[in-house]
């Protein structure tokens, strides 16, 4: 690294704890009514982040939904909260990358494109579903009594509570919330600037668009390695402070009532 680039890398620091600051209070936002522990709930964030960086493609969030299932003893609670939050993280996304590839490069790419039909299938599905549970609950109960009717119409009840426990999670803050996941992309896009500074190599539209691919299995990034091996080092190490942070609260505490 020249000396004259020495300065990304504070400032590679500064943005990666912005992005994952921002981050969190998302979660924490789509989290509010649980009323965590809020120490309990960044140590928890750190250590899910931490296996999200360490397992390729994602996979790491189904250990997220595990452990925010056991945080709130309500598996529902841990799918949902999970499943929201990758929705409008992805939905900042596309508002921020389809405009550059088509105005800078002139192609969407594939990953762009079924991220984009994904999340239009989503919203489509959540906006129409009101309507068809209306419809196929006044028919089945008028006119079919079979045993395969309750059973679809009990299926029906328990997506309708699904539905609205979603609806309940984004109603009020859905505006907070994808405020603050164009603001965690957009300082992530920083990072990744000083990051390829640091190691010498140029960033731009062709470079960010690779990264996202990786992620999401479609082709490799040399830039996402040495990010999530940067990630790795720097959450693990803010997983210990938050852990000691932790646990000698609880050891001041327990001297208190002694």
């Amino acid at each position: 690294m020249k000396m004259e680039l020495i300065w990304m890398v504070p400032l590679f620091l500064i943005g990666f704890a912005v992005v994952h600051l921002t981050k969190l209070m998302r979660l924490y936002l789509i989290l509010l009514e649980q009323k965590l522990n809020f120490k309990h709930f960044v140590l928890t964030y750190l250590k899910t982040t931490f296996v999200n960086l360490l397992i390729p493609f994602k996979l790491g969030e189904l250990f997220r939904v595990y452990c925010f299932a056991k945080e709130t003893k309500e598996f529902q609670v841990g799918l949902f909260s999970v499943l929201v939050d990758r929705f409008f993280d992805t939905a900042a996304l596309l508002i921020i990358l389809i405009p550059f590839e088509l105005f800078l490069s002139g192609n969407v790419t594939f990953v762009t494109a079924a991220l984009t039909v994904f999340s239009a299938l989503a919203i489509f599905m959540f906006a129409m579903f009101p309507g068809i549970y209306t419809y196929l609950n006044r028919y089945l109960i008028q006119q079919k009594t079979s045993h395969r009717s309750m059973l679809v119409l009990r299926g029906l009840e328990i997506t309708k509570v699904w539905y609205d426990y979603v609806r309940n999670l984004i109603i009020g803050r859905y505006a907070l919330v994808i405020l603050l996941s164009c603001v965690a992309w957009l300082a992530e896009i920083g990072v990744l600037f000083c990051l390829s500074g640091i190691c010498g190599t140029s960033f731009g539209i062709g470079a960010f668009s690779d990264y996202i691919a990786a992620i999401f299995m479609s082709g490799s990034s040399r830039l996402l390695k040495i990010y999530s091996i940067a990630g790795i080092s720097i959450i693990g190490m803010a997983m210990i402070v938050v852990w000691i942070w932790c646990h000698s609260s609880k050891s001041l505490q327990g001297g208190r009532k002694q």
